[in-house]
């Protein structure tokens, strides 16, 4: 067995329901991994969480793919110390995904998400 060489490198993930059926999908600080595609398609994610920096090897581009392959509704950028990093990845989106929402959450600030009818 090949050891990683960062935590990155060896997805652990979670995903959380809410009672009202909103599916939320935490990258914790894992880089995008192909079976990503599969996962996506089977949940059908609300909102992702997408890493974009402080781990290594995580940047805005490895958060946009996390968003390709899971497919969500919204898209969070989170986890860096950049707000450039965020922008980066805002503008990716609306370059290579512009049906997926892309959220910049602000600091103190609460969101809600709820089902769309």
């Amino acid at each position: 067995m090949e050891k990683c060489n960062h935590p990155a490198e060896s997805p652990v993930t979670y995903i959380i329901t809410s009672e009202d059926g909103v599916k939320v999908y935490h990258t914790a600080d894992s880089l995008p991994f192909p079976e990503l595609a599969a996962l996506g398609k089977e949940e059908k994610f609300d909102v992702v969480f997408c890493t974009v920096g402080i781990a290594p090897s995580c940047t805005p581009q490895t958060g946009f793919e996390i968003a390709r392959l899971t497919k969500p509704e919204v898209a969070v950028p989170y986890h860096t110390a950049s707000a450039a990093s965020q922008t980066e990845f805002a503008q990716i989106m609306k370059s290579e995904l512009p049906r997926t929402a892309c959220l910049i959450p602000e600091q103190n600030k609460i969101y809600q998400v709820s089902k769309r009818k």
